[in-house]
């Protein structure tokens, strides 16, 4: 159960930094310099919402807190005799 908790948050984990990353270097520079402007230009057709942060990360996130919790409980509870 625990391996299953570990691989579960390390996955999690994965899928934050794998988005993330994308995230960093393409919609925050779209904001970062003038809000009303750069979006404009980054989407000039209006069709595609740059609002990924309610739709995506309030899942995700709150996923990895959940199973950073479980992982941390999970170390605790283990025995002494089974940490090497």
């Amino acid at each position: 159960m625990i391996q299953l908790i570990l691989w579960l948050f390390v996955i999690v984990l994965g899928v934050n930094l794998g988005a993330g990353a994308p995230e960093t270097r393409i919609v925050v520079p779209l904001w970062a310099s003038g809000v009303p402007d750069t979006l404009a230009e980054g989407n000039p057709y209006g069709r595609v919402a740059i609002d990924a942060g309610i739709r995506f990360w309030a899942f995700v996130t709150s996923a990895a807190l959940v199973l950073a919790i479980l992982v941390l409980a999970s170390a605790f509870r283990a025995a002494a005799t089974t940490h090497r």
